[in-house]
């Protein structure tokens, strides 16, 4: 129900956490209930994974977002350079934030 709810909008962007990111695959999590997060990416022109570098270590079982359906991760400066890269090289823009948040 919540699915139907969520796809009877549109939306400029959807900003989504993530519980796990698999570098090679996208965002991850043990729920297996991601038809929500996946109705809200589907009604977003734009999404944005707003999550923190120690994620890329909490690979968990269920593909809940792939990179093709992400536009943008906002992540911390504790990302290595080759994750980085290999998650660019996807298509998604990684931007690290400011630690003091400017």
């Amino acid at each position: 129900m919540a699915e139907q709810l969520v796809s009877a909008y549109s939306f400029d962007i959807a900003f989504i956490g993530a519980a796990g990111i698999d570098v090679n695959r996208g965002t991850t999590t043990f729920n297996e209930l991601i038809g929500v997060t996946r109705a809200m990416a589907v009604a977003a022109s734009k999404v944005v994974i707003v999550a923190s570098s120690k994620k890329l270590t909490h690979k968990m079982p269920n593909l809940e977002l792939s990179w093709k359906n992400i536009s943008v991760l906002i992540t911390d400066e504790g990302i290595c350079e080759q994750d980085k890269l290999n998650i660019e090289n996807q298509g998604v823009t990684v931007l690290i934030a400011a630690p003091s948040g400017e």
